[in-house]
Protein backbone atom coordinates (compact mmCIF):
# COMPACT_ATOMS: atom_id res chain seq x y z
CA UNK A 1 0.00 0.00 0.00
CA UNK A 2 1.34 3.69 -1.17
CA UNK A 3 2.64 5.75 1.85
CA UNK A 4 0.43 8.74 2.76
CA UNK A 5 0.81 11.73 5.13
CA UNK A 6 -1.59 10.63 8.33
CA UNK A 7 -2.75 14.59 8.02
CA UNK A 8 -4.69 13.78 5.45
CA UNK A 9 -6.49 10.78 6.55
CA UNK A 10 -9.76 12.04 7.20
CA UNK A 11 -11.58 9.28 9.15
CA UNK A 12 -11.26 5.62 10.35
CA UNK A 13 -14.59 3.65 9.86
CA UNK A 14 -16.19 0.66 10.98
CA UNK A 15 -15.51 -1.52 7.25
CA UNK A 16 -17.75 -3.94 5.81
CA UNK A 17 -16.69 -6.30 3.14
CA UNK A 18 -19.12 -6.68 0.23
CA UNK A 19 -19.37 -10.02 -1.39
CA UNK A 20 -20.37 -9.20 -5.27
CA UNK A 21 -22.09 -5.59 -4.92
CA UNK A 22 -20.47 -2.34 -5.59
CA UNK A 23 -22.11 0.83 -3.81
CA UNK A 24 -21.79 4.11 -5.33
CA UNK A 25 -22.55 7.36 -3.89
CA UNK A 26 -25.90 9.01 -4.22
CA UNK A 27 -27.87 5.82 -3.73
CA UNK A 28 -29.15 3.82 -1.48
CA UNK A 29 -28.87 0.37 -1.53
CA UNK A 30 -30.17 -2.72 0.27
CA UNK A 31 -28.10 -5.00 1.54
CA UNK A 32 -28.54 -8.88 3.23
CA UNK A 33 -26.11 -9.09 6.18
CA UNK A 34 -24.76 -12.97 7.22
CA UNK A 35 -21.19 -12.81 8.22
CA UNK A 36 -20.35 -12.63 11.91
CA UNK A 37 -18.27 -9.97 11.20
CA UNK A 38 -20.34 -7.71 9.22
CA UNK A 39 -22.91 -8.31 11.55
CA UNK A 40 -20.76 -6.54 14.33
CA UNK A 41 -19.73 -3.73 11.66
CA UNK A 42 -23.47 -2.80 12.05
CA UNK A 43 -23.57 -3.53 15.62
CA UNK A 44 -20.42 -1.45 16.34
CA UNK A 45 -21.81 1.83 13.60
CA UNK A 46 -25.11 1.45 15.46
CA UNK A 47 -23.37 2.65 18.46
CA UNK A 48 -21.22 4.88 16.96
CA UNK A 49 -23.15 7.13 14.54
CA UNK A 50 -23.75 4.65 12.15
CA UNK A 51 -21.65 5.30 9.32
CA UNK A 52 -19.30 2.42 7.52
CA UNK A 53 -16.66 2.33 4.95
CA UNK A 54 -17.93 -0.35 2.35
CA UNK A 55 -15.73 -2.29 -0.12
CA UNK A 56 -15.79 -4.80 -2.37
CA UNK A 57 -14.60 -8.19 -2.70
CA UNK A 58 -12.33 -8.93 -5.82
CA UNK A 59 -13.47 -12.94 -5.33
CA UNK A 60 -16.97 -13.29 -3.23
CA UNK A 61 -16.15 -16.37 -2.60
CA UNK A 62 -13.66 -15.64 -0.22
CA UNK A 63 -14.95 -16.19 3.13
CA UNK A 64 -12.77 -14.12 5.74
CA UNK A 65 -11.15 -11.99 3.82
CA UNK A 66 -8.15 -9.30 4.22
CA UNK A 67 -7.06 -6.21 2.63
CA UNK A 68 -5.77 -7.89 -0.38
CA UNK A 69 -8.83 -9.40 -1.21
CA UNK A 70 -10.93 -6.42 -1.50
CA UNK A 71 -10.71 -3.22 -4.10
CA UNK A 72 -8.92 -0.46 -2.56
CA UNK A 73 -11.70 2.04 -3.59
CA UNK A 74 -15.09 1.93 -1.65
CA UNK A 75 -17.65 3.69 -0.40
CA UNK A 76 -19.01 6.09 3.23
CA UNK A 77 -22.61 5.48 3.49
CA UNK A 78 -24.86 6.13 6.61
CA UNK A 79 -26.64 2.93 8.40
CA UNK A 80 -30.19 4.31 7.54
CA UNK A 81 -32.74 1.25 8.79
CA UNK A 82 -31.84 -2.70 9.88
CA UNK A 83 -34.33 -5.32 9.68
CA UNK A 84 -34.07 -8.95 10.91
CA UNK A 85 -34.44 -11.47 8.17
CA UNK A 86 -34.23 -14.51 10.74
CA UNK A 87 -32.10 -15.28 13.71
CA UNK A 88 -28.76 -14.97 12.06
CA UNK A 89 -29.15 -12.14 9.54
CA UNK A 90 -30.24 -9.02 8.81
CA UNK A 91 -31.14 -6.37 5.73
CA UNK A 92 -29.64 -3.19 5.80
CA UNK A 93 -30.46 -0.09 4.28
CA UNK A 94 -27.73 2.10 3.41
CA UNK A 95 -27.97 5.75 1.84
CA UNK A 96 -24.15 6.08 0.10
CA UNK A 97 -22.59 9.34 0.69
CA UNK A 98 -19.26 9.42 -0.71
CA UNK A 99 -16.47 7.54 -2.53
CA UNK A 100 -13.17 7.03 -0.69
CA UNK A 101 -9.50 4.81 -0.68
CA UNK A 102 -8.72 2.49 1.85
CA UNK A 103 -4.97 3.52 3.83
CA UNK A 104 -5.02 0.68 6.20
CA UNK A 105 -6.90 -1.80 8.01
CA UNK A 106 -7.30 -2.62 11.42
CA UNK A 107 -8.02 -6.00 11.70
CA UNK A 108 -10.26 -7.41 14.41
CA UNK A 109 -13.60 -8.88 15.72
CA UNK A 110 -14.82 -5.58 14.23
CA UNK A 111 -12.63 -4.68 11.36
CA UNK A 112 -11.75 -0.71 10.97
CA UNK A 113 -10.08 1.39 7.84
CA UNK A 114 -8.58 4.43 7.58
CA UNK A 115 -9.51 5.98 4.95
CA UNK A 116 -9.50 9.25 3.05
CA UNK A 117 -12.51 10.57 0.85
CA UNK A 118 -11.81 10.82 -2.96
CA UNK A 119 -14.09 13.47 -4.24
CA UNK A 120 -14.22 13.15 -8.19
CA UNK A 121 -12.91 15.90 -10.79
CA UNK A 122 -13.37 17.40 -14.28
CA UNK A 123 -16.74 18.23 -15.01
CA UNK A 124 -16.04 21.63 -16.34
CA UNK A 125 -15.31 21.74 -20.11
CA UNK A 126 -17.74 21.56 -22.65
CA UNK A 127 -16.72 17.95 -23.93
CA UNK A 128 -18.01 17.00 -20.22
CA UNK A 129 -21.22 18.48 -20.62
CA UNK A 130 -22.26 17.00 -23.98
CA UNK A 131 -21.19 13.70 -23.21
CA UNK A 132 -23.47 14.00 -19.65
CA UNK A 133 -26.37 15.75 -22.15
CA UNK A 134 -26.55 12.61 -24.72
CA UNK A 135 -26.07 9.96 -21.75
CA UNK A 136 -29.01 11.42 -19.51
CA UNK A 137 -30.82 11.41 -22.81
CA UNK A 138 -29.68 8.10 -23.55
CA UNK A 139 -30.81 6.51 -19.91
CA UNK A 140 -34.34 8.35 -20.04
CA UNK A 141 -35.27 6.67 -23.16
CA UNK A 142 -33.96 3.55 -21.62
CA UNK A 143 -36.02 4.16 -18.32
CA UNK A 144 -39.51 4.84 -20.25
CA UNK A 145 -39.78 1.72 -21.28
CA UNK A 146 -39.38 0.49 -17.40
CA UNK A 147 -41.98 1.14 -14.33
CA UNK A 148 -41.11 4.48 -12.75
CA UNK A 149 -38.78 5.03 -10.54
CA UNK A 150 -39.16 7.67 -7.60
CA UNK A 151 -35.43 7.46 -7.31
CA UNK A 152 -34.72 8.53 -10.53
CA UNK A 153 -36.89 11.94 -10.64
CA UNK A 154 -33.64 14.04 -10.37
CA UNK A 155 -33.15 13.60 -13.96
CA UNK A 156 -36.03 15.84 -15.04
CA UNK A 157 -33.65 18.53 -14.06
CA UNK A 158 -31.42 19.12 -16.48
CA UNK A 159 -28.60 20.73 -13.94
CA UNK A 160 -28.30 17.41 -12.31
CA UNK A 161 -24.10 17.05 -11.89
CA UNK A 162 -22.43 14.43 -14.22
CA UNK A 163 -21.02 12.45 -11.26
CA UNK A 164 -24.43 12.24 -9.51
CA UNK A 165 -25.99 10.87 -13.07
CA UNK A 166 -23.10 8.26 -13.74
CA UNK A 167 -23.53 6.69 -9.96
CA UNK A 168 -27.14 6.38 -10.13
CA UNK A 169 -27.37 5.40 -13.28
CA UNK A 170 -24.31 3.08 -12.86
CA UNK A 171 -25.65 1.63 -9.59
CA UNK A 172 -29.29 1.04 -11.44
CA UNK A 173 -27.85 -0.59 -14.93
CA UNK A 174 -27.25 -4.87 -15.32
CA UNK A 175 -23.60 -4.37 -15.46
CA UNK A 176 -21.28 -7.26 -14.33
CA UNK A 177 -19.22 -5.35 -10.46
CA UNK A 178 -15.96 -5.41 -12.05
CA UNK A 179 -17.28 -2.61 -15.06
CA UNK A 180 -19.48 -1.04 -11.71
CA UNK A 181 -16.16 -0.87 -9.61
CA UNK A 182 -13.70 0.59 -12.59
CA UNK A 183 -16.09 3.26 -13.12
CA UNK A 184 -16.32 4.11 -9.15
CA UNK A 185 -12.32 4.24 -8.94
CA UNK A 186 -12.10 6.65 -12.22
CA UNK A 187 -11.28 9.95 -11.74
CA UNK A 188 -12.22 11.79 -14.77
CA UNK A 189 -16.00 12.62 -15.65
CA UNK A 190 -15.02 11.68 -19.57
CA UNK A 191 -13.48 8.40 -18.54
CA UNK A 192 -16.99 7.56 -16.19
CA UNK A 193 -19.13 8.29 -19.13
CA UNK A 194 -17.53 6.64 -21.47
Amino acid sequence: MEELNPSIITKVLPMMFLRGKVLLPNNIATIDVARVKSLAVIDNAVQNGRYVFFACQKDRRVELPTLDDVYNVGVVGFIKEIMPINATSKRVVVQVFSRAKIVALRDGDVPFAEIIETPFVGEEDIECEVLRKFCIDEYKKLLSHQKKRPELDFLSNDNVRGHEFVNVATFGLPLEENKKQEILEADQMVARLE
